[in-house]
């Protein structure tokens, strides 16, 4: 099975602290025109990061359910607090 997600899923988002938190939207690229997907977001133990999520994006993606996960504030790859 070929699993697309749409590009540039990643992206930069700023908390209430106005601290950054690094954020992955993966969708399906063929999604059914016109439709609002569920979401499910993925939110990873305390040693993972949002690259984790992978699984769930495979199981989910070819269901049409898009998967938003993200790092939150105390990962390495988004500001401390």
């Amino acid at each position: 099975m070929h699993i697309r997600a749409s590009p540039g899923a990643a992206r930069v988002q700023t908390n209430a602290r106005g601290l950054r938190l690094e954020c992955s939207h993966f969708r399906p690229v063929e999604a059914p025109a016109g439709e609002a997907l569920p979401v499910v977001v993925y939110c990873h133990c305390n040693s993972g990061s949002r690259r984790d999520a992978e699984e769930a994006v495979l199981a989910l993606l070819p269901h049409h359910v898009s998967v938003f996960a993200l790092d939150f504030a105390v990962r390495r790859s988004s500001p401390a607090l």
